[in-house]
Formats: C-alpha cells, sequence, structure tokens
C-alpha cells in the first residue's frame, strides 16, 4: 500500500529518498565500513515521513537526526564488535609462562630455554641476561624466538 502511494506521488521529495536510499545502500554494498547504512535508514525515516505529507524541513531534521544519532551510538558500537581482532594461537599461551635456560642468552647472544618439553630459542632485551639453569618469564614471541627475562 505504501509502495503505491510512493508510485502515485507527484511530491519530489519521495523520489529524493528513495534515490538516497538507493545510493547510500549501493555504496553500504561497495565497502565494509558500516558508514553509508545509516544514511540509509535516516532516508528510509524521511521517506516515510514525505509518504504521510510531513513537510519537508521535517523529513530533512529527521533524517539528519537520525543519520547522526546512528553513525554515533550504534555505528560506533557496530565497528567496535567487527574491528579485526588479533587471532590468538596456541604460542600465544606462552607468554607469561616460565622457561627453564638451557643455554645462556643477553641482547647480543641468542640462548635456548624448555617449556612444556620444547626448546625454543631465547633473546633477551638489552641490559638482560639468563644463564643456564635459570628460571625466566616469557615476554613476547617473534617468530620462533621467546623473548625473556629474569622475573
Amino acid at each position: 500500500m505504501m509502495l503505491l502511494a510512493l508510485l502515485q506521488s507527484s511530491d519530489y521529495a519521495v523520489w529524493v529518498w528513495l534515490i538516497l536510499i538507493l545510493a547510500t545502500l549501493g555504496l553500504e554494498i561497495m565497502t565494509v565500513d558500516l558508514i553509508s547504512i545509516w544514511f540509509s535508514l535516516g532516508a528510509l525515516v524521511a521517506l516515510i515521513l514525505s509518504v504521510l505529507k510531513v513537510p519537508l524541513p521535517f523529513q530533512i531534521a529527521a533524517f539528519i537526526i537520525v543519520s547522526i544519532g546512528l553513525l554515533a551510538t550504534v555505528g560506533k558500537w557496530s565497528r567496535k564488535m567487527l574491528k579485526n581482532k588479533t587471532i590468538s594461537t596456541n604460542v600465544d599461551s606462552l607468554i607469561g609462562q616460565e622457561i627453564v635456560i638451557i643455554k645462556g642468552a643477553d641482547h647480543l647472544t641468542r640462548g635456548e630455554g624448555k617449556v612444556r618439553d620444547v626448546v625454543w630459542t631465547v633473546v633477551c632485551e638489552k641490559g638482560n641476561k639468563v644463564e643456564p639453569g635459570d628460571i625466566a618469564i616469557i615476554e613476547r614471541i617473534d617468530g620462533n624466538k621467546l623473548y625473556v627475562k629474569k622475573p
């Protein structure tokens, strides 16, 4: 019924809102940022107001308020939810764990350490040094190297 009223309307605002909806939806389809979808929804509200013969200034105000409101609230939340997150791997669970040093290391020399029955290459940051038999803490992982420090 609303579609029939829309098609029979001679009110150009209806067509402008419809074109704006289609344009912003098309733009949203081409992007992945969830930016223009909020303007599509704002234009939809304005389109409904236009079909109901609400004056144009109120349609424009509704479009702006709804679009910016959705962009600021739901848009911010949705971007946070869709944000690319670092995917943890099994090796990431080693960070913060203790490692037994087999071969000493400092910031210039690589050593070896054993954790969970696996021998790893260990490296220390500048100013740190570990000796064989020491217990160290794994700070970070870079490739196949564990960066360690004494607790």
